[in-house]
């Protein structure tokens, strides 16, 4: 069965080691977060919440750059590695939630940061084209 996919084999690969590379640092913030109280409603979340759509800059420029993704192929790219941090995540936080924070922790409002860190990325990625 001939690959319907207009992405290589290599570019499957590094944008799937991307996205996972963005999910780590997602649970890495998370925990941080949990270290300082972060997860409380207030300002220092809602400052979370606005650099997270610059900071999704630069990896998206190491997305293109290491999967050597033109215009045509970025979302194809970003979608194989978005699909690996949220399937990883939605693994972890049912059989692994001690991966995010400790025992008893309420991962709601640090999971919904997660899921805007993922739509910032897409968002991102949008104006990026629309740019090109």
């Amino acid at each position: 069965m001939p690959n319907s996919l207009p992405l290589t084999a290599r570019q499957i690969a590094v944008s799937a080691a991307v996205g996972a590379a963005l999910w780590l640092t997602g649970v890495i913030v998370i925990r941080l977060g949990f270290s300082i109280d972060l997860w409380q409603a207030g300002w220092p979340l809602a400052l979370l919440y606005a650099v997270t759509i610059p900071i999704s800059v630069p990896p998206l420029l190491l997305l293109i750059r290491a999967a050597g993704l033109g215009p045509d192929l970025l979302l194809a790219g970003l979608g194989v590695g978005t699909t690996v941090a949220l399937a990883m995540d939605g693994i972890a936080l049912v059989w692994f939630p001690a991966f995010y924070g400790p025992p008893g922790a309420d991962l709601g409002p640090p999971a919904a940061w997660l899921l805007w860190a993922v739509s910032a990325q897409v968002l991102v990625a949008l104006v990026y084209l629309r740019g090109r």
